[in-house]
């Protein structure tokens, strides 16, 4: 019961509807009465363990392959099959554009890396018309009278149980070769302690509208304000969502933390994500407190070395999600 106090009313109603069984998150959606998913102020419940999710990960591929044992293979050969057959297409089709994906993206972040040593300004992704038929081109090599070759000066370091799996078309396209070393299964793990620390909180700004007036709505860490003027809710959703992840991530134990700021709209709402990212003071006399409940904490690996001095890293996710997690 004094957990239940704890909670906020779509809190309570969320844990109260999935107390017969699972729901879809459109099926939640639509009987809480909700636009946009982080109206269900599920990220805490699901932090506290609360509420679970399952989905799909790449590695539940391998596993109806029989290519790995580590998790529910059957859960994973039937989550599949009922994707395959939702879009409409065959298992082993889908098995195919899974992959061809993962090799592309991890393909795309390695050049992205790469040419950012030499280069200043550039962007995040490969961009524009033509960025993207030269990076489609590289990876598919579908135009008849055009072919487009990169390399890489270094080999492909794996780390991650699936490493093989996921990027072993990586190297076979940017060479020279792909490096898995000894006990690279569990590689990550010394990230998770090493890396650095990242807590992220999220801002929703929703505009209500009826016949003779607009109200600006800011919803964060299950609070909610309104505004009469769009422009003071802006500069709250920023201050706000900014002020929750550096004190999510000095609370975590990170040691001067930068704090980052994206704005993505979805029809009708805005969404102000927040990143503060710092690396753990590890000097005895810290004692880490506990994150702020609605701030999501994830341990990032080190930084990749410098591609002058070391290979570059490519590391592949390896964490299922044929069973629930938190």
């Amino acid at each position: 019961a004094r957990r239940r106090a704890q909670l906020s009313e779509n809190q309570a109603r969320l844990i109260d509807l999935l107390g017969d069984g699972p729901m879809s998150l459109a099926e939640l959606m639509s009987r809480m009465h909700v636009y946009h998913p982080g109206q269900l102020e599920a990220d805490a419940l699901m932090r506290r363990g609360h509420v679970e999710v399952a989905g799909l990960a790449p590695t539940d591929v391998l596993h109806a392959q029989g290519r790995m044992d580590k998790w529910d293979a059957e859960a994973a050969a039937w989550a599949l099959d009922h994707l395959a057959a939702f879009i409409g297409i065959e298992r082993d089709e889908l098995h195919r554009r899974i992959f061809e994906f993962i090799a592309a993206t991890i393909a795309e972040e390695v050049i992205v890396f790469l040419a950012a040593r030499d280069a200043e300004r550039l962007p995040e992704r490969i961009d524009g018309t033509w960025g993207r038929w030269f990076l489609e081109e590289f990876l598919h090599n579908r135009n008849p009278l055009l072919s487009v070759q990169l390399s890489s000066r270094f080999p492909t370091i794996g780390l991650g149980a699936p490493a093989q799996a996921f990027l072993g078309r990586v190297a076979e396209k940017l060479g020279p070769s792909l490096v898995l070393p000894r006990h690279h299964e569990v590689a990550n793990a010394i990230g998770a302690v090493a890396g650095s620390i990242m807590v992220q909180t999220e801002a929703l700004l929703f505009v209500q509208e009826t016949e003779d007036r607009r109200r600006y709505t800011v919803q964060i860490a299950g609070e909610r304000r309104s505004f009469d003027e769009e422009d003071p809710a802006r500069a709250y959703a920023r201050q706000r969502a900014c002020q929750l992840a550096l004190e999510g991530a000095e609370a975590a134990g990170a040691s001067e933390p930068d704090v980052s700021l994206t704005v993505e709209t979805e029809g009708s709402v805005d969404r102000y994500i927040a990143s503060a990212v710092g690396n753990p003071d590890l000097s005895e006399s810290v004692e880490p407190a506990s994150p702020p409940p609605d701030a999501a904490v994830e341990a990032i690996g080190p930084p990749p070395p410098d591609a002058a001095k070391a290979a570059a890293a490519a590391g592949a996710a390896d964490r299922p999600s044929s069973r629930s997690r938190p």
